[in-house]
């Protein structure tokens, strides 16, 4: 009998816990099962999956992906910079105000990737602020995205930048799929259908012929395009679509990338949409890399920056005389003369020391001379002369090499070699303030990295300055 009460306690009160259930249990199940079939569908090409909480308090969803097995989950702070690799996005926000607060945080990272799959969930989202999310989507050019609002039926929507030669600017309508479990529509398609096509883009130049040329500037009449303006011609032929050129940068201010990402200079007027198109010269580091994916280079170099000193002149006429030999050269053949003299006069005893020299020094210019002596001391004269001749025969034969092709001076190739010779730098103020700001340090205070760059040097103002500069002087 005891046993029998004690099995329909248990029973009651499961059935009690049952009816107690939080009411929002099978929206959220049916939510996140929403969710995980649309991961399992779209997202398993690139395993590696970031989880972005804006301020919500469910933690189910992440569960029950983890319980998948099927992805590599990082999870990233609304507001701290993730350095990890970012190939899709789960994002769940609590309200649209939060996302719009917290989303454009995502830019900070070194590893930002706007062309990765975005699903975005909502807890509440109004009808009427569909298209607030849309547009701060549009603004950041995130084109591939897919929001759920976080109720009971869980519906889905989308937009497409590019329909009806939108052009990835502007877009006309949301697209609704419905009820997620009904849904059977591809809901990452490829939008991009009708190419460039009747789009038109504003591009920005800078007055730097002949890449370049503003009419404005120009001297005379301008009859031919700069190359950077005529490739742009050419692909808006190819391509049918419409460039507007706008003069309108000054390629002498260098843009530099901020710890954050965030840009100044020219290049932020391609990140705040203020053009679509700069054509310039920069020097590529990691750091501007990482913030400007959209960069293309058709005639750049890699990993370097470079020193442009003048060209090495050739060496004065006089100097022709004594360089054939080094100067360690010229001594052994000095004391090689001074030791025979010595041991000649030993031998022939002679009172006239400077009479013997002479016959010496006349054997080593190649002129022949009598020297009356015994036969043993003329092999010892032979050894004398051999020598004179192989040393004429060097001297003369390097003299003709450098007379018919003449030598220059040392030219200056390694940054050790203009410490050594004390070059004054010529730096650009423009390229001085974007050395100090990408190296995170004050160069003009580090005299060991480039000499004397403390000190304005006159006509090194802008860089076509520094290069006429440099042509005109030496150092």
């Amino acid at each position: 009998m005891k046993v029998a009460c004690y099995l329909m306690f248990v029973f009651y009160v499961v059935v009690q816990c049952q009816v107690t259930l939080p009411p929002n249990r099978l929206k959220n199940v049916r939510l996140n099962q929403c969710v995980v079939n649309i991961l399992n569908k779209y997202f398993t090409e690139k395993p590696e999956l970031t989880y972005v909480n804006l301020n919500t308090d469910d933690e189910e969803l992440l569960k029950k992906i983890y319980l998948t097995q099927n992805f590599s989950l990082v999870t990233r702070n609304s507001t701290h910079q993730s350095f990890l690799p970012n190939q899709g996005y789960l994002i769940n926000s609590k309200d649209v105000t939060t996302f719009t607060q917290y989303f454009e945080y995502l830019m900070t990272d070194p590893t930002w990737n706007p062309y990765a799959r975005f699903l975005i969930v909502v807890e509440r989202l109004p009808n009427d602020e569909l298209r607030v999310i849309f547009n701060e989507l549009l603004r950041l050019h995130v084109n591939n995205a897919l929001i759920i609002n976080g109720t009971d039926d869980a519906h889905l929507f989308a937009y497409n930048p590019f329909d009806n030669y939108a052009c990835g600017k502007y877009y006309t309508e949301v697209i609704r799929f419905g009820l997620c479990s009904q849904a059977t529509q591809n809901l990452y398609p490829n939008k991009l259908v009708t190419g460039l096509r009747n789009c038109t883009f504003k591009a920005s130049l800078a007055h730097r012929p002949p890449f370049a040329i503003d009419p404005l500037k120009a001297e005379g009449e301008k009859t031919i395009l700069g190359t950077e303006e005529y490739i742009l011609k050419v692909l808006s032929e190819k391509e049918q679509f419409t460039v507007i050129f706008n003069y309108n940068y000054d390629h002498n201010i260098y843009s530099s990338v901020a710890p954050n990402m965030t840009v100044s200079g020219s290049m932020a007027m391609l990140r705040n949409n203020e053009t679509d198109v700069i054509f310039g010269g920069m020097m590529m580091v990691t750091s501007r890399a990482q913030a400007l994916t959209w960069l293309c280079g058709y005639h750049d170099y890699n990993d370097e920056i470079r020193f442009v000193v003048r060209r090495a002149s050739l060496i004065p006429i006089w100097k022709t005389v004594y360089i054939e030999f080094d100067a360690t050269v010229w001594l052994l053949l000095l004391l090689s003369f001074i030791v025979y003299c010595a041991m000649m006069i030993f031998l022939l005893q002679a009172k006239d020391k400077g009479f013997v020299a002479l016959e010496l020094l006349q054997n080593l210019l190649s002129q022949s001379r009598d020297i009356r002596c015994p036969m043993s001391i003329k092999y010892i004269l032979i050894i004398w002369v051999w020598f004179a001749y192989l040393i004429n025969t060097f001297y003369q034969s390097s003299l003709v090499s450098l007379t018919t092709d003449p030598s220059k001076e040392y030219q200056v190739k390694t940054e050790d070699d203009l410490l050594k010779y004390k070059y004054r730098p010529c730096f650009s103020v423009a390229l001085r303030k974007y050395l100090s700001s990408e190296l995170r340090e004050d160069i003009p205070k580090k005299p060991t990295v480039v000499p004397l760059i403390t000190h304005d040097v006159e006509g090194c103002s802008t860089t076509f300055q520094s290069l006429i500069t440099q042509l005109i002087t030496k150092y």
